[in-house]
């Protein structure tokens, strides 16, 4: 996640406008050029279903759902962990890429990528703590005086 952050930063040093209209008004269908590729998800059906007199309402209140949406799960999960930020990442992934006016269906691995990174991180997690708790109870009892 890190080298993508780095990449991303590059790319808005390099071209910020670029950068905005690409990666901000593209995805929201706010830019003169429109996608050609149609997909099932909620964010396209509901700018096709109001057309383009409403566009710029159902974007901004798509928006307004997503970031609300997020915030509520947020609130509720309170990720302690890299495994459960990972989780919390990839769940906001994809309300936003099912949210998206301008998406496509294949988009859906990116949030798919980051839960099987979230269980990856889960497990070792435990695996972790199981470890630990082993070593703390063997030195525990090797240190404990017997009397």
């Amino acid at each position: 996640m890190a080298l993508c952050a780095h990449n991303r930063r590059k790319a808005v040093l390099i071209d910020p406008r670029a950068f905005f209209v690409n990666e901000i008004l593209f995805p929201l269908g706010l830019t003169k050029i429109k996608s050609p590729a149609e997909s099932p998800l909620l964010g396209q059906k509901l700018v096709g279903l109001f057309g383009s007199q409403l566009h710029l309402f159902v974007v901004a209140a798509l928006v307004l759902i997503g970031a609300e949406l997020a915030l509520v799960f947020y609130r509720r999960m309170r990720p302690a962990s890299l495994a459960a930020m990972t989780g919390y990442v990839a769940l906001i992934f994809f309300i936003a890429i099912l949210l998206a006016p301008a998406t496509r269906f294949g988009y859906l691995l990116y949030p798919a990528n980051m839960a099987v990174w979230a269980i990856i991180y889960h497990k070792a997690d435990q695996k972790l703590r199981t470890s630990s708790q082993v070593q703390v109870s063997t030195v525990s009892s090797v240190q404990s005086p017997s009397v």
